[in-house]
């Protein structure tokens, strides 16, 4: 019985340590981690501003350096989008990625998930199986006849229908919606709008490539106090001349 006792509090000092040794090692690469996306404050500065300039590059490595340094969430969901909109002629994970999050959300941004896959897909993206099943279901979509719907076609749409067509890509949707939100809610200064406002749907439309929203949405942006805002308006000036 004595040896079955220290036989016991063997396995049990081995089963301590083992468990130990597995804390300091997690410890360990999250403290790597840190350290190896972490970026000095001047740095990161110059990389902001070089981002909201367009810069995918500058972007990625402040992406990086919110998501897995600074572990600032709410800094993440906005690099994330000037990524991905920086990469809108030149799409590779970053936009993939950020579709892959965005479908397994709720509605309204599971189909703006949507218009990121297709912008993979009109980019030949390399297709995966998983992909490739997105694509599909994208296509049972109809979303072809969502996109050909025209501001003649919205006053006999509902709401989720419009909505969707501008999620999608349509353009004239997107700006529809924003002139709706204007009248409704005289709300076109806000420059971090909740889900339906105008700007919203001005910043989804000058993603789609709408002339008027990209307009609009740059001269709200040039009108801030922000820098970041200031600089972020030159970007889309820049779509206008494309």
């Amino acid at each position: 019985m004595r040896g079955c006792k220290y036989i016991f509090f063997a396995l049990l000092f081995v089963l301590i340590n083992l468990n130990l040794f597995s804390k300091e090692k997690n410890d360990n690469e999250a403290k790597n981690q840190v350290e190896q996306y972490f970026i000095p404050e001047k740095t990161l500065k110059s990389l902001e501003q070089q981002a909201m300039k367009g810069s995918v590059e500058a972007a990625l490595k402040v992406w990086e350096y919110y998501s897995f340094s600074a572990l600032d969430y709410e800094s993440i969901d906005i690099w994330k989008i000037i990524f991905c909109e920086n990469e809108l002629s030149n799409n590779a994970n970053g936009t993939y990625n950020y579709a892959i999050i965005l479908l397994s959300q709720k509605s309204s941004e599971k189909e703006r998930g949507w218009y990121w896959i297709s912008r993979c897909k009109n980019a030949d993206y390399h297709i995966d199986d998983y992909l490739d099943t997105l694509y599909k279901e994208l296509e049972l979509k109809n979303c072809d006849e969502l996109l050909d719907k025209s501001e003649n076609d919205f006053s006999n749409m509902i709401y989720s229908e419009i909505r969707q067509s501008a999620h999608y890509e349509n353009k004239a949707a997107a700006y529809y919606l924003y002139t709706e939100q204007e009248r409704i809610t005289k709300n076109t200064l806000l420059l971090n709008p909740e889900y339906d406002s105008a700007v919203y749907w001005l910043r989804i439309g000058a993603q789609n490539g709408n002339k008027e929203c990209i307009k609009k949405y740059a001269e709200i942006l040039r009108r801030s106090n922000d820098e970041y805002d200031k600089i972020r308006a030159e970007f889309w000036e820049k779509k206008l001349k494309l």
